[in-house]
């Protein structure tokens, strides 16, 4: 059975004001909602990525996880872990995606391993697993291709074709190396498309260098999804023409140091109760602003949430209290400063009144988040925050009460 932790029962009254160093002073008044903490495995390992889906088809969303090591579904609502595969497979996991890639009515999962950032010539494997008769049983691993530095995977139709194509984004460029890894060859992004036992690949973009993740969303009104880039350049637009070419726009280049890191690391894309949208990051990579660039009519104003995290590496956009507004979750591996001393998730929500931001921390110290996601576990209209950890070595659930 899950071992319950109610320890981090927040009260409406824990909101601070996001005030960190060049932000200005915030007067939103908190929005009224709770969150209460379930570790559903304690014995994770390094939490890689964490996503939910409803694997045994029985209506109710499952939470997926990554380990170093092995490939875990928990099963609602009692969360049993499945453990359907493990590195005696393929050695150190990193990333997965879920899909039906098979065409049988049944969710996989594509896996990114041989996890290697340092080795930029080889290693980077690329596979899928296939679920058969019993989910709960082992999976069939299946190769695809090998990419070096293979760091992120999503589904995105990026061709309006009504047919997701899997795209693939190395964290460096072949043959770079520390401590110059902004210099020399950019990383591959690829865009893969699955065709019985073929995958034939398109190089979406290879000009990004230190390329820690992406996001694939609707932004424009034609049908096929656009992809939005965090790197060492900072945070691009990219879209697929009608012709099949690559249009690449420069939204920011994020943060920007005379010397040492810069750009963006993470990225997601939310939206407001009046129906603008804004880009999350953490920048630059590992790093400690949370950043959002809002949509206005003269472009993307951006605007500093923090800059006292310890090592950024996860966000969420997700309507926690039901106003309308998505909040930005946000999670943060090492230590920080301020309220963001330790290792943690936090919620930032955006004020209707002021356009100002506060924030709320969720956890301190008992999650040194690597990944994090949000979904409505339990139907009841709001969603829950699921969290995984790399020191800490668990695995989350935060309950929106």
């Amino acid at each position: 059975m899950p071992l319950m932790r109610f320890a981090l029962l927040l009260s409406i009254l824990s909101f601070a004001a996001c005030a960190p160093k060049t932000p200005p002073e915030t007067t939103a008044e908190p929005a009224e909602f709770s969150l209460e903490a379930q570790e559903i495995d304690p014995e994770l390992g390094i939490g890689y990525a964490v996503l939910t889906a409803d694997i045994d088809a029985d209506g109710a969303l499952d939470v997926v996880a990554l380990s170093e090591n092995r490939v875990i579904w928990y099963e609602a609502p009692d969360w049993t872990p499945h453990v359907v595969s493990q590195e005696a497979a393929v050695p150190h996991h990193v990333c997965f995606a879920a899909e039906d890639i098979d065409g049988d009515g049944d969710l996989d999962l594509a896996l990114g391993a041989d996890w290697q950032p340092r080795n930029t010539e080889a290693a980077g494997s690329l596979g899928w697993l296939e679920q058969g008769d019993d989910p709960r049983g082992e999976w069939t691993l299946h190769e695809v291709t090998s990419e070096p530095t293979l760091h992120r995977i999503r589904w995105a139709d990026t061709d309006g074709d009504g047919q997701r194509e899997l795209i693939v984004a190395p964290l460096h460029g072949r043959g770079t190396a520390a401590p110059a890894w902004h210099e020399g060859s950019g990383a591959r992004l690829l865009a893969l498309r699955h065709d019985g036992d073929d995958w034939p690949a398109e190089v979406v973009d290879d000009s990004f260098h230190v390329m820690h993740n992406f996001w694939a969303a609707q932004m424009d009104s034609d049908p096929a999804d656009e992809l939005l880039v965090a790197s060492y350049e900072g945070v691009h637009l990219l879209d697929r023409e009608a012709d099949g070419s690559w249009t690449r726009t420069q939204i920011s280049a994020g943060h920007e140091a005379p010397e040492g890191d810069q750009g963006a690391g993470e990225i997601k894309l939310g939206r407001l109760a009046d129906g603008r949208r804004y880009i999350a990051t953490v920048e630059p990579w590992h790093a400690n602003h949370a950043v959002v660039y809002e949509e206005t009519e003269d472009g993307w104003k951006r605007r500093i949430l923090t800059d006292q995290l310890g090592a950024g590496h996860a966000l969420w956009c997700a309507d926690f209290d039901g106003d309308g507004d998505e909040e930005l979750a946000v999670g943060w591996r090492g230590e920080g400063q301020g309220d963001f001393a330790q290792p943690g998730v936090a919620v930032f929500d955006p004020a209707k009144e002021t356009g100002e931001w506060s924030y709320r921390i969720i956890d301190s110290g008992g999650m040194a988040t690597e990944d994090l996601t949000a979904a409505d576990l339990d139907a009841d209209g709001l969603p829950e925050i699921i969290a995984s950890g790399r020191a800490t070595h668990n695995l989350e659930i935060y309950w929106n009460k």
